[in-house]
């Protein structure tokens, strides 16, 4: 593999944040300060880190199936990103990348706060032989004061949900929402599928 990781032995915390996208997703860059540690013995409780290309040479392209198409720069926008946390489990973009390739997996939706890991990963994926999948982001949902409804912050799950709606409900308004229908009627999966188009759908988050 032509890019290598290397330890990471510092505290938690990154010394730079110097990564924005065209759609403003913040990611936290590295400054290459245990480059010298590359070959050597990892040291206890050190992040491993993947080592991009240098600048210029570390340009991902790829064509996301609702925001069109992507170019990032690694080296600048992101920078040597963790693969291995210090306390020794995998870093979300390699366990994803590997997950995915050897479950076969060819197409990827999810929501357009991981646009920007798009990139990490297609390398990742080539580094190790792989082929990307296919990416396509949505907007995200959020509340009245524009933050993302995350089971994280506790915001609403399917169970409070479930406890005052039948799904038909939340579907229907969920569809209305994101523009698949002019009402925020009662509707099944099933009965979306035949107009469903990308291009009902906004590129702007959607609020709940």
């Amino acid at each position: 593999m032509a890019s290598l990781p290397y330890p990471r032995s510092l505290p938690w915390g990154y010394s730079s944040l110097r990564c924005t996208t065209n759609l403003s997703i913040p990611s936290y860059g590295c400054n290459g300060g245990c480059l010298g540690m590359a070959g050597m013995p990892y040291p206890p409780k050190a992040a491993i880190r993947m080592r991009v290309p240098e600048e210029g040479e570390g340009i991902v392209s790829f064509v996301d199936g609702h925001y069109g198409e992507q170019t990032v720069d690694l080296t600048t926008q992101c920078g040597d990103f963790i693969v291995r946390r210090k306390d020794g489990a995998w870093a979300y973009q390699l366990a994803v990348v590997v997950d995915d390739a050897l479950m076969g997996i060819t197409e990827v939706v999810r929501g357009r706060d991981l646009l920007l890991s798009s990139p990490q990963q297609i390398y990742l994926a080539k580094e190790l032989g792989f082929a990307p999948p296919r990416f396509t982001h949505l907007p995200l949902l959020c509340n009245t004061e524009g933050q993302r409804l995350s089971k994280r912050d506790r915001s609403l799950d399917m169970e409070a949900l479930r406890s005052r709606f039948e799904a038909e409900d939340i579907i229907g308004l969920l569809a209305y929402k994101a523009g698949l229908q002019e009402l925020p009627n009662r509707v099944t999966a099933e009965e979306l599928v035949a107009g469903f188009d990308w291009k009902k759908i906004g590129i702007t988050d959607i609020e709940f």
